[in-house]
């Protein structure tokens, strides 16, 4: 906002001589430094890699992750358009290597500008289109039109769009010749009376971009909106080849306009092209005095950000279109810099104003937005114009819900080496010290979904920003990983469960957790059990010693089953919040209809009319018992023989459980001791995957079919336990399964 030139040296303090070196900072200082290990490429991989290449790739792995998104997610399909300059890196690294064919191999793809769209989409994983664009200076800006058409056709749900202009080796100025487009004195002054010429520097620029409705469902932060674009060329009615035309100039801004179904009085600034040079500064202000210089309307400022980086050559469009964007957004104009007069434009003649200062941009108008206008013009002709208007996240983002106070929340980060991620932590903890206003619910959504899982991982639970920030300093001990992801598979256990005791706890401390547990009392009310489903979750202290009894003593199956059902889908639910969606789930025992509900195979409601039809069959059951044993699977099978039992899950080689009257378990229990066997009774009132559950199948079907049209086949993996293996992909469960869940063994060790 301070109009700073970034490029000029100050040692250069006389007047150049016709033919001189002029001292200006052009040049990336540290431009070859890479992270070679965070994009799993090797040593001689990035030696043979022009620095245009990696800094693009590591601009888009920053830009990508600062957007909250990771191209590894398989429901987005990520484009990368790309723009750069012809290798000077190219002699250096093929003097400076061995001459093989390998290394050949590696120069010409790691050097040539086309195979910059196509590293990038590699070692990020993008899979939606990857194009590499060359229309000179104007190369980032037609990548970027490009991205739009991809978006607008539904190529791809985000495009990566920018370009990278980097020489090599670095240098601290160039040479001088009158006559030539290169500044006098190594200053780039746009529009000004005393401009000379152009300062070539390095530049590397890169916006994310996305469908406007998707970017609001997401609840993505949002710069500036895309309105229009036009990419033409200026044709053959000009002075020459590489002469510019206002005439191409002015029929471009005209195309976007009209694509963005907007009159040029509706824009209020314009980003230029503004090189600096006396020719091209005179013709483009000719153009945009005809576009959008009528003397009518509110004035329309004029920038050119060249006066402050220089000339990025082909990434130079990508940054005109950044500086627009962030004006949008702050709702503030810098002036050009170097930019004093020029009595040869006459500004006043028109609404066209060179702000000497930061202005605020105000519009007239209750609902107006700012609109402004972006312009990029290319040696050759191609010229590419943009329309951009300000984002209402008041109009158009949705409430948020409230950040509920002291809520625990995971913040997990990772890096490739140790050195990295302590660095990820300090720079974390510094974001928030200096974003105390931020949500930490969306710190920590975006860190959990929008971050790609590498070796060295730590995780902080925190409950506000400072407690956030105390345990980022304070640190712990990072853990290594396997470097490839490995997708979670969530287990849930069956009947007889102690887990539901640390309900009451999470309930307290978990919004997730609450907003599952609620969602399936609401469901529950039309059984008359969720008060009582309630009570033994959170009133009871979720302790199944003190679940609500028959006359018998015993627990009240259709008052714990949907109780255990409720604990291990809230629970499920909070998982999936804090690690992202499961790639794969099983269920042991009752677990499996919990593990098909959260593979959407049964809907909610679907599930807990299963779990309480279950519950109220089996409390019509006499009382049973289970029994789990170590031995061998023949003498297992020759004992429940024996004894009239049956063989209720095959946990491992030789882990059993049975299943039977207590008189026979009570049998099985003392032989099993006299031969010093171990034998462990399980806390259960029902023999559970035995025979005596089959006088309720019939009755069971019956109360579950009017609910198997809704079932679905899995979305996800889902390892049964009823067949041992994988549900069929592409299959729906159908009803005869849950009764086969209620009567067939557990086969936990085939399924895991």
């Amino acid at each position: 906002m301070e109009g700073k030139d970034t490029v000029f040296s100050p040692k250069q303090t006389e007047t150049p001589s016709p033919s001189s070196w002029i001292e200006a900072r052009t040049s990336f200082e540290n431009s070859v430094d890479f992270d070679p290990i965070l994009f799993d490429m090797t040593k001689k991989q990035a030696q043979c890699t022009d620095p245009q290449h990696r800094l693009f790739l590591e601009c888009s792995y920053e830009a990508l992750e600062g957007c909250g998104y990771t191209a590894d997610d398989e429901n987005l399909r990520v484009g990368v358009f790309a723009a750069a300059t012809e290798s000077t890196y190219f002699r250096h690294v093929l003097t400076n290597t061995d001459d093989d064919q390998g290394t050949n191999h590696l120069i010409q793809t790691g050097t040539d500008m086309d195979y910059i769209s196509l590293l990038t989409a590699f070692k990020l994983n993008c899979r939606g289109p990857a194009i590499t664009v060359g229309t000179a200076c104007s190369s980032s800006s037609a990548a970027i039109a490009l991205a739009c058409d991809s978006l607008r056709a539904g190529r791809c749900d985000i495009a990566i769009a920018g370009g990278a202009s980097v020489r090599f080796p670095a240098r601290d100025g160039y040479g001088f010749t009158e006559g030539y487009i290169f500044s006098r004195d190594g200053r780039c002054r746009p529009f000004d009376d005393k401009a000379s010429g152009t300062v070539l520097t390095d530049g590397v620029g890169v916006v994310i971009l996305k469908r406007l409705c998707s970017a609001v469902a997401d609840g993505d932060d949002t710069l500036a909106v895309i309105k229009g674009y036009s990419v033409l060329n200026d044709g053959g009615q000009k002075a020459n080849f590489h002469s510019p035309s206002a005439q191409g100039q002015t029929r471009t801004m005209g195309d976007a306009l009209l694509d963005a179904g907007m009159s040029a009085h509706s824009i209020s600034y314009v980003e230029t092209h503004g090189t600096g040079t006396t020719i091209g500064d005179a013709i483009e202000f000719k153009a945009i005095s005809e576009m959008l210089g009528s003397q009518s309307g509110e004035l329309c400022h004029v920038g050119a950000i060249k006066g402050n980086i220089g000339h990025t050559n082909s990434a130079s469009g990508v940054f005109g279109l950044i500086k627009l964007s962030l004006c949008l957004h702050n709702r503030r104009i810098p002036p050009i810099a170097n930019f004093k007069s020029n009595p040869n434009l006459n500004t006043f003649q028109t609404r066209l104003r060179f702000p000497l200062n930061a202005v605020d941009w105000r519009v007239s108008g209750e609902h107006m937005k700012r609109a402004g206008l972006a312009l990029s013009t290319g040696f050759g002709g191609t010229n590419a114009a943009f329309v951009l208007e300000e984002f209402d996240s008041n109009e158009n983002s949705d409430p948020k819900t409230r950040e509920e106070i002291g809520e625990a929340l995971i913040l997990p980060l990772s890096a490739a080496t140790i050195t990295a991620l302590s660095l990820k932590c300090g720079q974390l903890a510094e974001f928030l010290e200096q974003n105390p206003q931020v949500s930490l619910r969306d710190v920590a959504h975006t860190l959990r979904n929008g971050r790609r899982a590498l070796p060295f991982r730590q995780a902080f639970i925190a409950t506000s920003v400072d407690d956030a920030v105390t345990r980022l300093r304070k640190g712990n001990n990072p853990i290594l990983t396997r470097a490839h992801h490995r997708p979670l598979l969530f287990v849930f256990p069956g009947q007889g469960s102690r887990l539901i005791e640390l309900g009451c706890c999470l309930y307290e401390e978990s919004l997730v957790f609450r907003q599952a547990v609620e969602e399936c009392l609401e469901i529950l009310d039309q059984y008359l059990i969720s008060q009582a489903v309630r009570d033994l979750l959170l009133k009871r202290g979720g302790n199944p010693e003190n679940a609500p009894e028959d006359i018998n003593g015993h627990s009240l199956l259709h008052i714990t089953q949907p109780s255990l059902f409720v604990f291990e889908y809230a629970i499920a639910r909070l998982l999936c919040t804090a690690l992202g969606a499961p790639g794969g789930v099983l269920g042991y025992s009752f677990g499996e209809i919990v593990a098909a509900c959260i593979a959407n195979a049964i809907s909610l409601e679907g599930a807990i009319s299963i779990v309480v039809a279950r519950g109220r069959l089996m409390d019509r059951l006499p009382e049973g018992a289970m029994l789990s044993v170590r031995m061998s699977e023949s003498s297992c099978f020759m004992l429940a023989s024996e004894l009239g039992l049956s063989i209720a899950a095959e946990n491992g080689p030789d882990s059993f459980v049975l299943s039977g009257e207590v008189p026979a378990i009570r049998e099985a229990e003392i032989r099993l001791r006299d031969m010093g066997s171990t034998a462990r009774r399980l806390d259960v009132t029902r023999a559970f995957h035995s025979r005596m559950m089959d006088c309720v199948l019939d009755e069971f079907l019956e109360a579950i079919t009017p609910y198997a049209s809704s079932f679905e086949p899995p979305s996800i993996p889902l390892f049964s336990t009823v067949t041992g293996k994988q549900w069929k992909v592409g299959s729906p469960i159908p009803a005869a399964h849950w009764v086969e869940h209620i009567r067939k063994p557990v086969l936990f060790a085939s399924a895991m």
